[in-house]
């Protein structure tokens, strides 16, 4: 019998599916869109809505863009786990890791 080639845990299930929203969202250019999204998405947040509402009016710019940040960096990292050898998952590992550190 053979080895499965790779085994998708629900929270590799779940980062491919915030990778595919976020990619959605870049291709529409709709702040509106992202936020409505993230916010559907966005279930394992320790903080509550209202928390952060009110964190996104103080730093609306650095941490928005933080978590996309974030999200793109473990997508990336779920899509290079699932295909190590394909070189695209490779580039976006590598392009989301290198954005982060800026």
């Amino acid at each position: 019998m053979a080895e499965p080639v790779a085994i998708v845990t629900p929270e590799i299930y779940k980062q491919i599916q915030r990778f595919r929203k976020m990619k959605a969202t870049k291709r529409s250019n709709s702040w509106l869109e992202f936020k409505i999204e993230e916010s559907d998405s966005d279930v394992s947040s320790p903080l509550s809505s209202s928390e952060s509402e009110e964190n996104d009016q103080l730093q609306p710019s650095t941490s928005r863009s933080k978590r996309m940040r974030t999200l793109e960096v473990e997508a990336a990292g779920a899509l290079s786990m699932l295909w190590p050898d394909n070189a695209g998952a490779q580039r976006r590992l590598h392009r989301a890791q290198s954005v982060e550190s800026c």
